[in-house]
Protein backbone atom coordinates (compact mmCIF):
# COMPACT_ATOMS: atom_id res chain seq x y z
CA UNK A 1 0.00 0.00 0.00
CA UNK A 2 2.84 2.34 0.78
CA UNK A 3 4.19 2.00 -2.77
CA UNK A 4 1.24 4.10 -3.91
CA UNK A 5 1.63 6.59 -1.08
CA UNK A 6 5.25 7.27 -2.02
CA UNK A 7 4.23 8.33 -5.55
CA UNK A 8 2.15 11.33 -4.54
CA UNK A 9 3.74 14.72 -5.33
CA UNK A 10 3.67 15.90 -1.72
CA UNK A 11 5.38 12.74 -0.46
CA UNK A 12 8.02 12.73 -3.19
CA UNK A 13 8.78 16.34 -2.29
CA UNK A 14 9.02 15.62 1.45
CA UNK A 15 10.99 12.36 1.05
CA UNK A 16 13.55 13.82 -1.32
CA UNK A 17 16.61 15.68 -0.17
CA UNK A 18 19.80 16.61 -1.94
CA UNK A 19 22.77 15.17 -0.06
CA UNK A 20 24.45 18.58 0.13
CA UNK A 21 21.75 19.78 2.53
CA UNK A 22 22.51 17.07 5.11
CA UNK A 23 25.63 18.66 6.63
CA UNK A 24 28.22 21.38 6.05
CA UNK A 25 30.74 18.67 5.12
CA UNK A 26 28.44 17.31 2.40
CA UNK A 27 27.82 20.83 1.12
CA UNK A 28 31.60 21.40 0.91
CA UNK A 29 31.97 18.09 -0.97
CA UNK A 30 29.22 19.09 -3.40
CA UNK A 31 30.76 22.52 -3.96
CA UNK A 32 34.19 20.96 -4.54
CA UNK A 33 32.69 18.45 -6.98
CA UNK A 34 30.80 21.18 -8.80
CA UNK A 35 33.91 23.32 -8.90
CA UNK A 36 36.10 20.52 -10.26
CA UNK A 37 33.62 19.60 -12.99
CA UNK A 38 33.33 23.26 -13.90
CA UNK A 39 37.12 23.64 -13.87
CA UNK A 40 37.61 20.65 -16.16
CA UNK A 41 35.05 21.99 -18.62
CA UNK A 42 36.66 25.44 -18.44
CA UNK A 43 40.11 23.95 -18.99
CA UNK A 44 38.93 22.15 -22.10
CA UNK A 45 37.45 25.35 -23.52
CA UNK A 46 39.58 27.94 -25.27
CA UNK A 47 39.17 30.61 -22.62
CA UNK A 48 39.82 29.65 -19.01
CA UNK A 49 38.44 32.15 -16.55
CA UNK A 50 39.60 31.94 -12.92
CA UNK A 51 36.79 34.16 -11.67
CA UNK A 52 34.10 31.78 -13.03
CA UNK A 53 35.76 28.87 -11.21
CA UNK A 54 35.79 30.82 -7.97
CA UNK A 55 32.16 31.81 -8.47
CA UNK A 56 31.20 28.15 -9.00
CA UNK A 57 33.00 27.07 -5.81
CA UNK A 58 30.92 29.51 -3.78
CA UNK A 59 27.75 29.03 -5.81
CA UNK A 60 24.45 28.60 -4.06
CA UNK A 61 23.65 25.02 -3.10
CA UNK A 62 21.12 23.11 -5.21
CA UNK A 63 17.49 22.98 -4.11
CA UNK A 64 17.03 20.89 -0.97
CA UNK A 65 14.09 18.90 -2.36
CA UNK A 66 13.28 17.65 -5.84
CA UNK A 67 11.95 20.42 -8.05
CA UNK A 68 8.24 20.14 -8.87
CA UNK A 69 8.99 19.76 -12.59
CA UNK A 70 11.15 16.69 -11.89
CA UNK A 71 8.48 15.23 -9.61
CA UNK A 72 5.91 15.67 -12.39
CA UNK A 73 8.28 13.89 -14.82
CA UNK A 74 8.89 11.04 -12.35
CA UNK A 75 5.17 10.51 -11.83
CA UNK A 76 4.59 10.54 -15.60
CA UNK A 77 7.01 7.60 -15.93
CA UNK A 78 5.65 5.61 -12.98
CA UNK A 79 3.81 3.10 -15.15
CA UNK A 80 6.48 2.61 -17.82
CA UNK A 81 6.93 -1.14 -18.29
CA UNK A 82 4.08 -2.02 -15.88
CA UNK A 83 2.54 -4.36 -18.46
CA UNK A 84 5.78 -6.33 -18.85
CA UNK A 85 6.23 -6.44 -15.09
CA UNK A 86 2.69 -7.75 -14.64
CA UNK A 87 3.22 -10.41 -17.30
CA UNK A 88 6.43 -11.45 -15.52
CA UNK A 89 4.57 -11.79 -12.21
CA UNK A 90 1.80 -13.74 -13.98
CA UNK A 91 4.46 -16.09 -15.37
CA UNK A 92 5.90 -16.62 -11.89
CA UNK A 93 2.46 -17.25 -10.39
CA UNK A 94 1.38 -19.74 -13.05
CA UNK A 95 4.71 -21.57 -12.88
CA UNK A 96 4.46 -21.74 -9.08
CA UNK A 97 0.98 -23.26 -9.28
CA UNK A 98 2.01 -25.69 -12.02
CA UNK A 99 4.97 -27.14 -10.11
CA UNK A 100 2.95 -27.44 -6.90
CA UNK A 101 -0.08 -29.21 -8.38
CA UNK A 102 0.98 -32.48 -10.04
CA UNK A 103 -1.58 -35.20 -9.38
CA UNK A 104 0.93 -37.67 -7.94
CA UNK A 105 4.52 -38.11 -6.84
CA UNK A 106 5.29 -39.87 -10.14
CA UNK A 107 3.82 -36.92 -12.08
CA UNK A 108 5.97 -34.51 -10.04
CA UNK A 109 9.10 -36.58 -10.66
CA UNK A 110 8.39 -36.68 -14.40
CA UNK A 111 7.80 -32.92 -14.61
CA UNK A 112 10.38 -31.21 -16.82
CA UNK A 113 10.57 -27.94 -14.89
CA UNK A 114 12.83 -26.22 -17.42
CA UNK A 115 10.58 -26.97 -20.39
CA UNK A 116 7.58 -25.88 -18.32
CA UNK A 117 9.31 -22.61 -17.35
CA UNK A 118 10.32 -21.79 -20.92
CA UNK A 119 7.03 -22.77 -22.55
CA UNK A 120 5.02 -20.73 -20.01
CA UNK A 121 7.32 -17.77 -20.51
CA UNK A 122 6.94 -17.91 -24.29
CA UNK A 123 3.16 -18.22 -24.08
CA UNK A 124 2.74 -15.36 -21.57
CA UNK A 125 5.47 -12.96 -22.76
CA UNK A 126 6.04 -13.65 -26.47
CA UNK A 127 9.16 -11.48 -26.61
CA UNK A 128 12.60 -12.82 -27.30
CA UNK A 129 15.60 -11.35 -25.56
CA UNK A 130 19.11 -11.07 -26.96
CA UNK A 131 19.56 -14.81 -26.37
CA UNK A 132 16.48 -17.02 -26.92
CA UNK A 133 15.55 -19.08 -23.89
CA UNK A 134 15.27 -22.66 -24.98
CA UNK A 135 15.71 -25.96 -23.18
CA UNK A 136 19.26 -25.09 -22.07
CA UNK A 137 18.06 -22.01 -20.20
CA UNK A 138 17.19 -22.55 -16.55
CA UNK A 139 15.26 -19.39 -15.62
CA UNK A 140 13.42 -21.31 -12.93
CA UNK A 141 16.69 -21.44 -10.99
CA UNK A 142 16.46 -17.65 -10.54
CA UNK A 143 12.99 -17.83 -8.99
CA UNK A 144 13.93 -17.92 -5.30
CA UNK A 145 10.36 -17.46 -4.07
CA UNK A 146 9.52 -20.92 -5.35
CA UNK A 147 11.06 -22.58 -2.29
CA UNK A 148 10.57 -19.66 0.06
CA UNK A 149 7.22 -20.66 1.51
CA UNK A 150 4.78 -19.48 -1.16
CA UNK A 151 3.80 -23.07 -2.02
CA UNK A 152 1.49 -22.38 -4.97
CA UNK A 153 0.55 -19.01 -3.48
CA UNK A 154 2.80 -16.66 -5.46
CA UNK A 155 -0.25 -15.45 -7.39
CA UNK A 156 -1.12 -13.62 -4.16
CA UNK A 157 1.52 -11.03 -5.01
CA UNK A 158 -0.49 -9.72 -7.97
CA UNK A 159 -3.71 -9.93 -5.96
CA UNK A 160 -2.13 -7.89 -3.16
CA UNK A 161 -1.25 -5.14 -5.64
CA UNK A 162 -4.92 -4.91 -6.62
CA UNK A 163 -6.02 -4.60 -2.97
CA UNK A 164 -3.26 -2.11 -2.28
CA UNK A 165 -4.23 0.16 -5.18
CA UNK A 166 -7.89 -0.06 -4.21
CA UNK A 167 -7.17 0.91 -0.59
CA UNK A 168 -4.95 3.79 -1.61
CA UNK A 169 -7.14 5.32 -4.30
CA UNK A 170 -10.38 4.91 -2.36
CA UNK A 171 -9.02 6.20 0.98
CA UNK A 172 -5.70 8.04 0.71
CA UNK A 173 -5.44 9.57 -2.77
CA UNK A 174 -7.12 12.83 -1.72
CA UNK A 175 -4.96 13.27 1.39
CA UNK A 176 -2.13 10.77 1.90
CA UNK A 177 -1.41 12.24 5.34
CA UNK A 178 -4.98 12.00 6.69
CA UNK A 179 -4.40 11.09 10.33
CA UNK A 180 -7.85 9.60 10.87
CA UNK A 181 -7.57 7.28 7.86
CA UNK A 182 -3.96 6.46 8.73
CA UNK A 183 -5.01 5.30 12.20
CA UNK A 184 -7.87 3.29 10.71
CA UNK A 185 -5.40 1.61 8.30
CA UNK A 186 -3.07 0.82 11.19
CA UNK A 187 -5.90 -0.58 13.31
CA UNK A 188 -7.72 -2.61 10.63
CA UNK A 189 -4.77 -3.81 8.50
CA UNK A 190 -1.37 -3.45 10.13
CA UNK A 191 -2.36 -4.51 13.66
CA UNK A 192 -3.83 -7.70 12.20
CA UNK A 193 -0.47 -8.58 10.70
CA UNK A 194 -1.09 -7.20 7.20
Amino acid sequence: MLENWCWTPSQLKSLSQHYSSLSPAYLATWQESSSSSSTSSNTSSTSSNTSSTTATATASPPPTNLPSSLITSLIATKHVNDALSTLRQLHFGLYDMAVHTPSSHDAAAALDVTTLWNSLRRSIVPLEGAVPQDSWSHGEATFGHLMGGYDAGYYGYLASQVYSADMFYSVFARDPMDGKEGRRYRRTVLEKGG
